[in-house]
């Protein structure tokens, strides 16, 4: 648990270092705009993941 909070804590500061370092290059807005893009792709791999489980277990009931 603890080597967890450890990973989660760096990743955390890496993440505020990249934000800090595009906020002085003025490369925020692509940033924000690159992670809106694989928050719609993770979404949508999500959904069809689900959708293909709803198909596969319609064809197994018929």
């Amino acid at each position: 648990m603890a080597d967890t909070q450890a990973k989660l804590d760096m990743d955390v500061e890496k993440s505020l270092d990249r934000v800090w370092a595009s906020l002085m290059t003025g490369r925020l807005s692509e940033r924000i705009a690159d992670a809106a893009r694989l928050a719609v792709a993770r979404h949508m791999v999500a959904a069809a993941q689900t959708r293909q489980s709803d198909v596969e277990a319609e064809d197994s009931a018929e």
